[in-house]
Protein backbone atom coordinates (compact mmCIF):
# COMPACT_ATOMS: atom_id res chain seq x y z
CA UNK A 1 0.00 0.00 0.00
CA UNK A 2 1.44 3.13 -1.02
CA UNK A 3 0.84 6.49 -0.06
CA UNK A 4 -1.32 7.38 -2.66
CA UNK A 5 -3.74 4.53 -1.64
CA UNK A 6 -3.33 5.77 1.98
CA UNK A 7 -5.04 9.05 0.80
CA UNK A 8 -7.66 7.34 -1.24
CA UNK A 9 -8.52 5.18 1.84
CA UNK A 10 -8.30 8.24 4.27
CA UNK A 11 -10.69 10.50 1.85
CA UNK A 12 -13.17 7.46 1.72
CA UNK A 13 -14.14 7.05 5.23
CA UNK A 14 -14.12 10.85 5.57
CA UNK A 15 -16.83 11.57 2.89
CA UNK A 16 -17.43 8.36 1.05
CA UNK A 17 -17.09 10.24 -2.54
CA UNK A 18 -14.93 7.89 -5.07
CA UNK A 19 -14.26 10.81 -7.36
CA UNK A 20 -13.00 13.32 -4.36
CA UNK A 21 -11.26 10.77 -2.98
CA UNK A 22 -9.23 9.90 -6.04
CA UNK A 23 -8.18 13.35 -6.72
CA UNK A 24 -7.34 14.03 -2.90
CA UNK A 25 -4.97 11.23 -3.83
CA UNK A 26 -4.06 11.86 -7.54
CA UNK A 27 -3.88 15.62 -7.80
CA UNK A 28 -2.96 15.58 -11.42
CA UNK A 29 -6.27 14.07 -12.76
CA UNK A 30 -8.42 16.37 -14.66
CA UNK A 31 -10.42 13.68 -16.23
CA UNK A 32 -13.72 13.09 -14.74
CA UNK A 33 -14.34 9.94 -16.20
CA UNK A 34 -11.04 8.93 -15.58
CA UNK A 35 -11.12 9.50 -11.71
CA UNK A 36 -14.02 7.16 -11.52
CA UNK A 37 -12.59 4.80 -13.27
CA UNK A 38 -9.63 4.80 -11.44
CA UNK A 39 -11.44 4.76 -8.29
CA UNK A 40 -13.59 1.92 -9.14
CA UNK A 41 -10.16 -0.26 -10.03
CA UNK A 42 -8.99 1.20 -6.64
CA UNK A 43 -12.03 -0.41 -4.71
CA UNK A 44 -12.15 -3.35 -6.71
CA UNK A 45 -8.95 -3.97 -4.85
CA UNK A 46 -9.75 -6.28 -1.62
CA UNK A 47 -7.24 -4.67 0.72
CA UNK A 48 -8.47 -1.10 0.24
CA UNK A 49 -11.78 -1.91 0.08
CA UNK A 50 -11.61 -3.98 3.51
CA UNK A 51 -9.67 -0.87 5.20
CA UNK A 52 -12.24 1.34 3.92
CA UNK A 53 -14.95 -0.80 5.47
CA UNK A 54 -13.03 -1.31 8.44
CA UNK A 55 -12.58 2.75 9.27
CA UNK A 56 -16.25 3.38 8.39
CA UNK A 57 -17.31 0.84 10.84
CA UNK A 58 -14.58 2.06 13.10
CA UNK A 59 -15.67 5.68 12.81
CA UNK A 60 -19.67 4.81 13.53
CA UNK A 61 -18.33 2.72 16.39
CA UNK A 62 -16.42 5.65 17.72
CA UNK A 63 -19.31 8.37 16.94
CA UNK A 64 -22.07 5.83 18.99
CA UNK A 65 -19.55 5.60 22.01
CA UNK A 66 -19.31 9.61 22.09
CA UNK A 67 -23.51 9.92 21.55
CA UNK A 68 -23.77 7.42 24.68
CA UNK A 69 -21.29 9.71 26.36
CA UNK A 70 -22.68 13.00 25.90
CA UNK A 71 -26.44 11.91 25.71
CA UNK A 72 -26.44 8.12 27.91
CA UNK A 73 -27.54 9.58 30.81
CA UNK A 74 -31.04 10.84 29.13
CA UNK A 75 -31.18 7.86 26.33
CA UNK A 76 -33.71 4.89 27.09
CA UNK A 77 -31.92 1.73 26.29
CA UNK A 78 -33.75 -0.88 23.89
CA UNK A 79 -34.11 -3.34 27.20
CA UNK A 80 -36.46 0.20 29.23
CA UNK A 81 -38.37 0.69 25.99
CA UNK A 82 -39.27 -3.21 25.44
CA UNK A 83 -40.19 -3.07 29.19
CA UNK A 84 -42.50 -0.62 29.18
CA UNK A 85 -44.01 -1.95 26.09
CA UNK A 86 -44.61 -5.13 27.95
CA UNK A 87 -46.30 -2.64 30.48
CA UNK A 88 -48.70 -1.52 28.02
CA UNK A 89 -49.55 -5.30 26.70
CA UNK A 90 -49.97 -6.73 30.25
CA UNK A 91 -52.44 -3.97 30.99
CA UNK A 92 -50.32 -2.85 33.41
CA UNK A 93 -49.62 0.94 33.01
CA UNK A 94 -52.77 3.12 33.73
CA UNK A 95 -53.62 5.99 31.20
CA UNK A 96 -55.34 9.03 32.02
CA UNK A 97 -58.75 10.21 30.39
CA UNK A 98 -59.89 13.58 30.40
CA UNK A 99 -64.21 13.38 30.23
CA UNK A 100 -66.44 15.69 30.15
CA UNK A 101 -70.02 16.05 31.63
CA UNK A 102 -72.44 18.07 32.05
CA UNK A 103 -69.84 21.06 32.07
CA UNK A 104 -68.04 19.76 34.14
CA UNK A 105 -64.65 17.79 33.39
CA UNK A 106 -63.38 14.75 35.62
CA UNK A 107 -60.41 12.72 34.66
CA UNK A 108 -60.41 8.96 34.95
CA UNK A 109 -57.27 6.43 35.33
CA UNK A 110 -58.20 3.68 32.43
CA UNK A 111 -55.98 0.63 31.23
CA UNK A 112 -54.51 0.87 27.25
CA UNK A 113 -57.09 0.60 24.55
CA UNK A 114 -57.40 -2.47 22.46
CA UNK A 115 -55.63 -0.14 19.99
CA UNK A 116 -53.10 0.81 22.25
CA UNK A 117 -52.11 -2.78 22.94
CA UNK A 118 -51.72 -3.72 19.35
CA UNK A 119 -49.81 -0.63 18.92
CA UNK A 120 -47.49 -1.80 21.34
CA UNK A 121 -47.17 -5.32 20.18
CA UNK A 122 -45.75 -4.28 16.79
CA UNK A 123 -43.53 -2.37 17.70
CA UNK A 124 -42.23 -4.87 20.59
CA UNK A 125 -41.98 -7.09 17.53
CA UNK A 126 -40.43 -4.22 15.68
CA UNK A 127 -37.81 -3.87 18.12
CA UNK A 128 -37.02 -7.87 18.65
CA UNK A 129 -36.04 -7.91 14.92
CA UNK A 130 -34.14 -4.95 15.70
CA UNK A 131 -31.74 -6.77 18.22
CA UNK A 132 -31.96 -9.96 16.30
CA UNK A 133 -30.03 -8.65 13.73
CA UNK A 134 -27.26 -7.19 15.50
CA UNK A 135 -26.99 -10.50 17.71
Amino acid sequence: MNLRHETFILHMIAHGDRKLAYKAAYPETRNEQAAYNNSCRLLAKPEIKERIEKGILQNQEQNAQLLKEEFGKNLVNMVEKRQQLAAIIRGKVQIIRQVREQGATRFIWDGPTMLQILKAIKLDNEMEQEMLRYM
